[in-house]
């Protein structure tokens, strides 16, 4: 093999590694119970694009709950009559500008989703344990208003 032909491999060998990707650690349901901060069945009824600190896009998202199976303070807003919930999730499009992590959910308005989701990051940003594997979709939910 001559070195040019050696430089070569090499060279795509590097390139070909460079591409994104996210390894994802299969998980027990046991544990992404035990990985979640907040564990809910709900509706989807709205997304933002946001910019939160240095720029990033950010994706705001509102559900409607209907049943809370783990974190206290979403139970609690539930059974005062506050069924809505808002949480912020790393990746959108804004002004042309794309952002994300391949394998990051996104959530689309009028489904209906059980949501295993992690406590939040320093920037108020949470995404679901494991990514896809905290996040079930239960089909079309319904869009009536709800107390926000």
């Amino acid at each position: 093999m001559t070195t040019r032909t050696l430089a070569l491999v090499l060279f795509s060998l590097f390139v070909g590694s460079h591409a994104s990707a996210t390894t994802l650690v299969p998980m027990t349901p046991k544990q992404v119970v035990s990985e979640a901060a907040r564990i809910f069945v709900g509706t989807c009824v709205d997304t933002q694009p946001i910019t939160v600190t240095g720029g990033m896009l950010a994706t705001e998202y509102t559900f409607r709950v209907e049943s809370v199976q783990k974190g206290e303070d979403l139970r609690a807003s539930l059974e005062a009559g506050r069924r809505l919930y808002r949480f912020r999730q790393y990746g959108g499009l804004q002004d042309g500008r794309r952002s994300g992590i391949v394998g990051l959910p996104q959530y689309e308005v009028g489904q209906r989703y059980r949501l295993a989701l992690r406590g939040e990051s320093q920037l108020g940003l949470t995404s679901p344990v494991g990514f896809g594997q905290g996040v079930q979709s239960l089909g079309a939910g319904t869009l009536a208003p709800a107390k926000p």
